[in-house]
């Protein structure tokens, strides 16, 4: 029995003769023979417009070849007064041809021909090529107008015996067969899959990346509404998970402060969030340029040392910050009429007494703390001044449904509900299936970059250590790991340490397996945290595991 692409008849509209031809290729041929059905294909010849080639039906046989077989059912007659061919479709009223199915053949095998020509790997000798026309409805009792045509005939009489009409195929392959040529199993498979290959048209991650950041973004303004709600509150505590938004309702409300005409001050711990955070609001256009710079950004340790600076304080330690603005404050004076605080849990204790009073109201001026509410990670910031109304914000809407589960495995707290979409799966990558890191990240950066056409600029790199970071900067692969990056294969490389508040559409996160199981819980689920719509996590499998069975990688404990 011949091998039948497809399996069955699949278009509806296919007449009954070749329906009946069909079924005696699949069931009178050897197995060696593999058959396409209604096939088509396109051709750019060089200095001609591309041709179309289509065949009724394809013979492919290991050693005979290929035959492009054209099936006319019906009565079929030509006309040498009119040299036209007409067809009577069985219960219909007859029809002229455009062109002889002879012809329709032989245009059709050199449209194949010439198909295999640009094929890349197609081989000369392989070009052994015929043409046949099957009249399974009836038998011609004169000659042909071309005698050839007679030779490469099927009519009625062949198709009622399944033995005759396999022995009439080998026939009329073996008429073709030229001795220059010699055809394979190789050239057999070759022209199967030119022609039969099975299509996906997927979406690329990419693409799924990109709607999904788009929802996200257009999801995450909806939170705005929080601060609707607390407009009328001057201090306020807001808390919440990783993805809960708090970075975004910082920026807001300090933007919505600066053109009520306040004097802000926003600070946070990181240096990196902090230079997020002044582009964001120096590059905002719905705030005046008078109301712009009436905003001051600083992270925490560059604000103590530049008040230091300004009262003529010397000696300055990064460990005596607190201390040291304290006594800074009480020279220079108060500066500001609000203060917005992101990362609040990352702040000392001994911080918010001169956070407060850099305020030109320390008792009731306008004072927001943002800070994270996993309590299996951080304790509630402490010392913080008094009067500030809690507000808890339990809903994630930064990351979607499948980066929030695997965030989640390192969660503990009030119930967090997931606003995000969907999303791509969370990918795993066990790091003992690698020689190096650096081979690592090249495999999956290529596989994102080149086959899931993800942007290099749109990926972010963390590391769980900053020494591993220092060692994977520069060329991996095609791409170059950089903390600045500028080129167009340059991928942006940070620590999750200094990568706190900040977020990418997508993250690479390399766990370097060197801390504590308590500061690992801390890393992975800050790490994971930043990804908004895709994540990959390279690790140990033992690491992988924990972030829950979801994750396309982790495996059973």
């Amino acid at each position: 029995m011949a091998r039948m692409i497809p399996q069955t008849v699949v278009a509806s509209d296919t007449s009954g003769s070749e329906r009946r031809v069909f079924s005696l290729l699949k069931n009178s041929l050897p197995d060696e023979y593999v058959v396409l059905h209604n096939i088509s294909w396109l051709v750019r010849a060089s200095a001609h417009r591309p041709t179309d080639g289509q065949a009724d039906f394809l013979v492919t046989h290991p050693e005979l070849g290929l035959l492009v077989l054209e099936v006319k059912g019906g009565v079929v007659r030509f006309s040498a007064q009119t040299g036209q061919w007409f067809t009577t479709p069985s219960g219909q009223s007859e029809r002229t041809l455009k062109e002889s199915p002879f012809d329709q053949a032989k245009r059709n095998m050199y449209a194949l021909r010439d198909l295999l020509r640009d094929a890349p790997n197609w081989k000369r000798e392989w070009e052994l090529l015929g043409r046949s026309v099957c009249f399974p409805d009836g038998v011609f009792r004169q000659r042909l107008p071309v005698d050839d045509e007679q030779s490469v005939l099927l009519t009625s009489e062949h198709c009622s015996d399944p033995a005759g009409f396999a022995q009439r195929i080998e026939e009329i392959m073996r008429w073709w067969r030229s001795p220059r040529a010699s055809f394979s199993k190789a050239a057999q498979q070759f022209v199967v899959d030119l022609l039969a290959q099975d299509v996906e048209v997927r979406q690329p991650l990419g693409a799924v990346v990109h709607e999904t950041d788009e929802q996200i973004i257009s999801l995450s303004e909806q939170q705005y509404r929080v601060l609707d709600l607390l407009s009328r509150n001057r201090r306020v505590q807001v808390s919440g998970p990783a993805g809960s938004g708090k970075t975004l309702l910082a920026v807001e409300k300090a933007t919505r402060l600066a053109r009520q005409g306040a004097k802000v001050l926003v600070t946070c711990f990181n240096r990196p969030l902090a230079d997020f955070l002044s582009s964001t609001l120096q590059n905002n256009d719905s705030i005046a340029p008078d109301q712009r710079s009436r905003l001051k950004v600083a992270n925490f340790h560059s604000l103590s040392f530049e008040l230091c600076r300004q009262a003529g304080i010397r000696n300055w330690t990064e460990s005596q910050a607190g201390e040291l603005l304290f006594n800074a404050v009480d020279l220079v004076g108060p500066r500001f009429d609000a203060i917005v605080v992101d990362e609040g849990q990352d702040f000392e204790a001994d911080w918010w007494m001169p956070i407060s009073m850099l305020l030109t109201d320390p008792d009731d001026g306008i004072l927001y703390v943002f800070y994270d509410s996993n309590q299996k990670i951080y304790r509630r910031p402490e010392e913080l001044p008094e009067g500030l109304v809690p507000i808890p914000l339990n809903e994630s809407w930064r990351n979607t449904e499948e980066i929030f589960h695997s965030v989640n495995e390192f969660y503990s707290g009030d119930e967090v509900r997931c606003m995000g979409p969907r999303g791509p799966e969370v990918q795993m990558e066990d790091m003992d299936d690698y020689t190096n890191v650096r081979q690592l990240l090249s495999r999956v950066l290529h596989r994102l970059v080149e086959e899931e056409e993800l942007q290099p600029k749109d990926i972010v790199v963390l590391t769980t250590d900053a020494g591993l970071r220092e060692e994977l900067a520069g060329r991996v692969g095609a791409f170059v790991l950089s903390k600045t990056p500028e080129g167009p294969r340059d991928v942006h490389l940070e620590s999750v340490h200094r990568f706190k508040g900040l977020d990418a559409p997508a993250v690479l996160l390399v766990d370097a397996g060197i801390a504590t199981r308590e500061e690992q819980d801390k890393l992975l689920y800050v790490g994971c945290s930043r990804a908004r719509s895709f994540l990959v996590v390279c690790a140990r499998q033992d690491v992988l595991n924990r972030l829950g069975p979801g994750a396309k990688g982790a495996k059973p404990s």
